[in-house]
């Protein structure tokens, strides 16, 4: 600490306390964004502890986007009203990287459970299970895409929610169309529209969808999904020696996928069909 009518910090102490290294204070001196509050004979530069607030701003800035030439202009604008509303936008893309990052870890903590349960499931065995209704939110109808359109849907989709199951027609799996999704399925996020990410653009991802409550037939296939066809097979074998009526959808949740799953080989499908009396 050096006394010279006001006490400052050294570079260093001040690198310490904004927690970066010296090079980053040197930098902010050359471009003339955060001037030493005090230089003595000898060259050496010395900081208030009140610039400490202004280095605040400067990272606050820096971390919603914006450039060190525009963060400069921030702080030589004179007017307060439009440094005002420069915050107020700041804030604003804040909360939604805030939100944002949230959305992410939740679903990431979901991918993470659902490896998790992948692992102590008997994935060899078909059985007949009761399942609740289950909230969700499904795509737009996919079934009608041409490839290139397809594609879009998506990718559109599973950038903007959680997808965790696709939807097919019995009546395509019974023509062996193993692969022609009508709709894929995502998680109700309520946050996600509370947060102020959601645009017009995407609302259309947020369709309300129950899956129905009732008896499935619950098999889990292992294995590129390109392979699927033969666990379908297995299921309406399964299905055909027991006088067994499916519905019209299976639905397919991928337990372990790209994400969590170190090849294809690993991947981890469980299917579900409802069955009709």
């Amino acid at each position: 600490m050096k006394t010279d009518g006001s006490n400052y910090l050294t570079t260093g102490e001040f690198a310490k306390l904004c927690q970066v290294k010296k090079q980053t204070l040197f930098h902010y001196d050359d471009i003339d964004l955060l001037r030493p509050g005090f230089v003595d004979d000898n060259g050496y530069r010395f900081y208030s502890i009140q610039q400490y607030e202004t280095f605040i701003v400067i990272s606050s800035l820096k971390e919603v986007g914006m450039t060190l030439n525009q963060i400069k202009r921030y702080l030589n604008e004179p007017s307060s009203e439009l440094r005002l509303a420069t915050m107020n936008e700041a804030l604003e893309k804040l909360t939604k990287k805030v939100a944002y990052l949230n959305l992410t870890r939740r679903m990431l903590g979901n991918e993470i459970n659902r490896a998790h349960e992948a692992e102590h499931l008997d994935v060899n065995t078909i059985a007949i299970e009761t399942l609740p209704a289950r909230k969700l939110v499904r795509s737009r109808m996919l079934d009608k895409l041409n490839d290139k359109e397809l594609i879009v849907a998506v990718t559109e989709y599973a950038a903007t929610v959680e997808v965790v199951c696709a939807a097919l027609k019995m009546d395509d799996i019974n023509t062996l169309e193993y692969s022609r999704y009508v709709f894929l399925l995502a998680n109700e996020i309520e946050e996600y529209k509370q947060s102020g990410l959601e645009t017009a653009r995407n609302r259309r991802h947020f369709i309300p969808y129950v899956r129905p409550a009732g008896n499935y037939v619950v098999a889990y296939h292992k294995g590129s999904y390109e392979q699927a066809g033969e666990t379908y097979e297995r299921i309406l074998a399964f299905m055909k020696e027991r006088g067994i009526r499916a519905g019209i959808y299976a639905y397919e949740e991928y337990l372990r996928n790209e994400i969590t799953a170190a090849t294809p080989d690993d991947y981890l499908t469980r299917i579900s069909i409802q069955t009709v009396s």
